[in-house]
């Protein structure tokens, strides 16, 4: 698959949802060990970059302690950035069922914490993510963590965790919405 050129991808984010109304996602990658968190706004021209955190929690403490740490965490990103919805990656079923067991957790709290926020959820595929933001379903987290970068104008040389490039990569895949979807189907029928 060709790697989408940055320029086509802004165009995609440039298609207005609403042309007047600016929402604020908030993207989230969940893990036990590290959840990243990404806080972006849309409005009618742009998305723009407005905060990444990475919640960790360490191995020492007992798993509900670290299931209540990423839910405060989530709760207090709500708080402060006051985001109108939320998407996060679906999950999915790995080799290592113990691996499994643990994200579907994390999770759980990251959606216990959104629920209460009463924020609309969206779920998205890892591999639609990497394919709406590099064009390639299977990129590299690198690949993705340098698109991100520059679909959001932030300077190349910032150091964004993995965790929290994922998050915002999620935000930015439901900021683009379905334009690139309908364009990527319209270009076939041709």
């Amino acid at each position: 698959m060709r790697l989408k050129t940055v320029k086509t991808l802004r165009r995609y984010i440039a298609t207005p949802t609403s042309p007047t109304n600016e929402i604020i996602v908030l993207g989230i990658d969940p893990g036990l060990a590290r959840t990243g968190i990404g806080v972006i706004t849309r409005n009618a021209l742009t998305c723009s970059y407005i905060h990444h955190d990475v919640v960790r929690t360490s191995t020492d403490l007992p798993l509900v302690e670290r299931l209540a740490h990423i839910s405060a965490a989530i709760t207090a990103a709500c708080q402060r950035f006051e985001p109108q919805c939320a998407a996060t990656e679906k999950t999915f079923v790995n080799v290592n069922l113990a691996s499994s067991l643990t994200l579907g957790q994390a999770r759980g709290a990251a959606l216990a914490a959104l629920g209460l926020a009463k924020l609309p959820v969206h779920e998205l595929a890892p591999t639609t993510v990497k394919a709406r933001i590099t064009g390639n379903g299977s990129a590299e987290k690198s690949l993705v963590a340098t698109m991100v970068k520059a679909l959001l104008n932030l300077k190349p040389q910032l150091q964004l965790p993995a965790d929290a490039s994922d998050a915002l990569a999620i935000a930015l895949c439901y900021a683009m919405g379905n334009q690139y979807l309908r364009r990527r189907k319209a270009r076939r029928r041709k």
